[in-house]
C-alpha cells in the first residue's frame, strides 16, 4: 500500500499488479450491439424547418430522421449525457437539447456535434426550452432555478424569475403575440408579455396544478394538459375551463394541434391518444395500432404526420390524423431489456420494459416483436418450458402463456392474487414457480391456475428463484434474504448465514451445486453448502458496492457477472478473483444475461438494447484476457457524498496518469493525480469540503484513452 501527498487531500492505494504480457495494441471489444430491439423511452420530439425530425430519449441520446421516421440515426457526439429532456430547434437553425444533469447543449451542424453551453446557468437540471420571435430563447429549470433566458443564441444566460412562486419550471409555450406562458411542476402556469421581466400567476379555474405541456389553435385558444385532465382557455389563460368528456382519469403528458384544427392529447395509460374534433369538448380514443399506451411527447410534422414517443416502445406515427399508428423504430436502440430467455435452438427471447417480448433467430442481428394479445408489455420476466411453452411475468398484469413461439399471448393469472411477477422457473414434471410482489404462486397445470406456497416465507418481495439438481428451490427477496424449499414451495426455511446484505436480486447455481447470490449494494456471495452458510467474494473488486442484477455461467463454470452501472466483471475460479470484461459495453446497467446454444453471452441492458459477446463465453481464459479494458474508471462511491468519496481506476500497464475533477461548465477545480503509475488498480479517498454543492465530473486520461464518470456533491 502506497500513501501519496498531493494538492488536495486525498489517498491513493495500489491493490494488487494483473501481471505481464497485455499491451494496449491487443485490447479489442468483448462486446458488440445487437440489432435492436428497437424502441425505448422517448422524451421528447422536435421538427426543423428542413422536416427532419429529433427525437430525445431515456438513456440513448438523441436520434434524427431524414425521411419522416421511416428510420433513424444516432447522432451523440459531443454529448456527456444519454438522458434527455428537451429538443428545440431555431429559426437560426441550431438545435439544443437539455439532459438530466447536464445543463444544456448546442448543435450548429444540425446535430451532428453537440457542445455544452451552460455560462450563467446556475443549475445543470433543466427541462425545456423555448424560443420568441426575436430569437431570445428560455430554459426552464429545477426547483430554486425557475426561467432563464438567452438573448445570444444560447451562449449566455440570465435568470428572469420576478413575479414566479413557483419556480420548477416545466414547459414552456409562446402564442403569436409573443406572451410566455410557463407551466410549472404543483403551481400551475405563469404568463409573461414582457420576454421574460415579469411574470403573472394565471390559474383561475385551473385545478390542475401539476402542467405537462402547453398548446394553441389557431384561434389563439391556450389548452393545457395536466396531471388532471384538459383545461382550456379562451381568453388567453385568464380563465380555464376543465375538458374531459371522454378522456380516461390519467395524467395528460402531451398536446399537440393538427392542422385542421383538431386536438391530439397524448396520456399516461389508459388508452394512449385521444383526439378532440370540437375544439376540446369531446374526446375519443385514437389508438389502433398503439401497442403502448403511455405517451411522452407529440408532434404534428409539416407535412401532417403525427409523431408520438412513448414509454418503452419508442416512436409511433400517424399519417391518417392519428385514426391509424404504427411503429417506426428503425435504428433506435433504446429498450430497457429486464430479461433474457432462450430455446435449446439458440432463439433468444427478450422482455422489455413497455415493449413486450421480442425474438431473435439469428443472434442478434434482427428482432421481431411477438407479443399479440398482450394487455400489459411490462415485462419482467420470462421462461421457456420443457414443452416449448413461454410465459412471461409482467409489472401489474400478472401471467402471460403463449403456446405457439409467441405468435399469440394469453392471460393466465386464476388464483394469481398478486400481479406483479418479477421471477419465473420451471421445474421438470411442469411444476412452474412465480416470484412476485405478494409470496411465491405454483401451478401444477401449466399455467392455467395458481396456488400461493408461501409456509415459512416471510418476505414478501419476491425478486428472484432459482433450482439446484436435487430440485430444492431458492427464493432471494427484498429485506429477508434467501429460503430454500426442499419440497416444491410447500414450505420454505430462511438460509441467511453470512450474508450481510438481505436484499438479493439474482442467483444463480453452477453444475458442482455452488450458488452464488446478488446483493443490492453489496455485490456479491457463495454458499459451497446448498445456503447453510454465504461468503461475501468480492475481493477488492468493485463489485464491493455493486447492485448485482444478473449472473451467468457458462459449462466451464465461468462467472459473468451484470451490476447497476458498476460495469461488468468475470471470474475463472468460482469466484476467487473478478476481472472487468466491459469494452464495448456502451450501457453499464445490465439487468439480464443468458447463453446461447454457442455459448455467447447476451447482455440486456437498460436503455441499450441486447449486446452479444464477439467469442464464446468459454474461449480460453488467457484470450478473454485479451478482451480486458486498456483501463478502468469505476463510479465513486458513496454517490452523492458530502464531504469524502471514493475513486477507483484500473491500469493494465504503466502509463501517464491524469485524474482532474471539473464543474459543470467544464472548469477544472481538481487535480488528483498527474504522474506516471505502474499496472495495477488504485483507489482515491478524495475530500470535497472546499468546493461547492453540486454536479461533478471526473476524467481519467491515459495513455490510451479517456473515460469520464459524473458525481454529486451534497451540501
Amino acid at each position: 500500500m502506497k500513501t501519496m501527498s498531493f494538492r488536495t487531500v486525498f489517498l491513493v492505494i495500489i491493490f494488487f499488479s494483473m501481471g505481464s504480457g497485455d499491451v494496449a495494441g491487443q485490447t479489442q471489444n468483448f462486446w458488440q450491439q445487437t440489432n435492436g430491439p428497437f424502441g425505448g423511452i422517448v422524451k421528447c420530439l422536435a421538427e426543423n424547418a428542413s422536416g427532419q425530425i429529433f427525437l430525445g430519449t431515456w438513456g440513448d441520446g438523441i436520434y434524427r430522421s431524414n425521411n419522416n421516421g421511416v428510420s433513424w440515426t444516432q447522432i451523440n457526439n459531443g454529448l456527456t449525457s444519454t438522458l434527455i429532456y428537451d429538443i428545440l430547434t431555431t429559426s437560426r437553425g441550431n438545435v439544443f437539447a437539455t439532459m438530466a444533469g447536464k445543463g444544456i447543449y448546442r448543435s450548429t451542424d444540425n446535430g451532428d456535434s453537440w457542445a455544452v453551453v451552460n455560462t450563467g446557468l446556475m443549475n445543470s437540471w433543466v427541462y425545456c426550452l423555448a424560443e420568441d420571435a426575436s430569437g431570445t430563447l428560455f430554459a426552464g429549470a429545477s426547483e430554486g432555478e425557475g426561467v432563464f433566458r438567452s438573448t445570444n443564441h444560447g451562449d449566455s444566460w440570465t435568470q428572469t424569475n420576478n413575479g414566479l412562486t413557483t419556480t420548477k419550471i416545466s414547459t414552456f409555450a409562446i402564442n403569436a403575440s409573443g406572451h410566455i406562458f410557463a407551466g410549472t411542476i404543483g403551481g400551475g402556469i405563469f404568463w409573461s408579455t414582457n420576454s421574460g421581466d415579469s411574470w403573472t400567476e394565471i390559474n383561475a379555474g385551473l385545478t390542475g396544478l401539476y402542467i405537462n405541456h402547453i398548446s394553441f389553435n389557431s384561434s389563439g385558444h391556450v389548452f393545457t394538459a395536466t396531471n388532471d385532465y384538459v383545461f382550456r382557455s379562451t381568453n388567453n389563460g385568464d380563465l380555464w375551463t376543465q375538458v374531459y368528456s371522454g378522456l380516461p382519469n390519467s395524467s395528460i403528458m402531451a398536446l399537440a394541434v393538427y392542422l385542421n384544427g383538431d386536438i391530439i392529447a397524448g396520456t399516461f395509460g389508459l388508452g394512449g391518444i385521444y383526439r378532440s374534433t370540437d375544439n376540446g369538448d369531446s374526446w375519443m380514443l385514437s389508438n389502433t395500432g398503439l401497442t403502448n399506451p403511455e405517451i411522452n411527447a407529440i408532434i404534428v410534422s409539416k407535412n401532417g404526420y403525427i409523431f408520438a414517443g412513448s414509454n418503452g416502445a419508442g416512436v409511433f406515427r400517424s399519417t391518417d390524423i392519428g385514426d391509424t399508428w404504427s411503429q417506426t423504430n428503425a435504428g433506435i436502440i433504446n429498450s430497457f431489456i429486464y430479461t433474457l430467455a432462450r430455446y435449446s435452438t439458440g432463439t433468444i427471447l427478450a422482455g422489455a420494459e413497455d415493449g413486450g417480448v421480442f425474438r431473435s433467430s439469428n443472434a442478434g442481428d434482427s428482432w421481431s416483436l411477438i407479443s399479440a394479445g398482450m394487455t400489459n408489455r411490462r415485462i419482467r420476466s420470462l421462461i421457456i418450458t420443457s414443452g416449448g411453452h413461454i410465459f412471461c411475468g409482467t409489472d401489474g398484469d400478472g401471467i402471460f402463456r403463449s403456446t405457439n413461439d409467441g405468435a399469440a399471448w394469453k392471460k393466465r393469472a386464476t388464483g394469481l392474487t398478486n400481479s406483479d411477477v418479477r421471477s419465473l422457473l420451471s421445474k421438470p414434471g411442469g411444476r412452474i414457480f412465480a416470484g412476485t410482489l405478494g409470496g411465491v404462486f405454483r401451478s401444477t397445470d401449466n399455467g392455467d391456475s395458481w396456488t400461493a406456497v408461501n409456509s415459512g416465507l416471510s418476505a414478501t418481495d419476491i425478486w428472484c428463484l432459482a433450482v439446484n439438481s436435487s430440485g430444492d428451490i431458492f427464493a432471494g427477496t427484498k429485506g429477508k434474504g434467501i429460503f430454500r424449499s426442499a419440497d416444491d414451495g410447500d414450505t420454505w426455511i430462511q438460509v441467511n448465514s453470512g450474508l450481510t446484505n438481505t436484499t438479493v436480486v439474482s442467483i444463480a447455481i453452477n453444475q458442482i451445486g455452488d450458488i452464488f447470490a446478488g446483493s443490492d449494494g453489496d455485490g456479491i456471495f457463495r454458499s459451497t453448502d446448498n445456503g447453510e452458510t454465504w461468503k461475501e467474494i468480492n475481493h477488492n473488486s468493485g463489485l464491493k458496492n455493486a447492485s448485482v442484477l444478473a449472473i451467468a455461467i457458462n459449462t466451464k463454470g465461468y462467472l459473468f457477472v451484470g451490476t447497476r452501472g458498476s460495469s461488468f466483471y468475470c471470474s475463472y475460479d468460482n469466484g476467487d478473483s473478478w476481472q472487468y470484461l466491459d469494452t464495448g459495453l456502451i450501457n453499464s446497467l445490465v439487468m439480464s444475461l443468458v447463453h446461447d446454444q454457442n455459448e455467447r453471452l447476451f447482455a440486456g441492458t437498460a436503455g441499450g438494447g441486447v449486446f452479444r459477446s464477439r467469442v464464446p463465453s468459454t474461449t480460453d481464459v488467457r484470450e478473454l484476457r485479451r478482451w480486458r479494458p486498456s483501463s478502468h474508471l469505476e463510479q465513486n462511491f458513496p454517490n452523492p457524498f458530502s464531504t469524502e468519496t471514493t475513486i477507483s481506476y484500473d491500469l493494465p500497464e504503466r502509463t501517464h496518469v491524469s485524474l482532474k475533477v471539473f464543474d459543470v461548465h467544464g472548469r477544472e477545480v481538481l487535480t488528483l493525480v498527474e504522474q506516471d503509475q505502474s499496472q495495477g488498480e488504485y483507489r482515491i479517498f478524495c475530500q470535497g469540503r472546499n468546493l461547492p454543492g453540486g454536479l461533478y465530473s471526473y476524467r481519467l486520461r491515459t495513455g490510451t484513452g479517456i473515460i469520464s464518470r459524473h458525481m454529486i456533491l451534497l451540501k
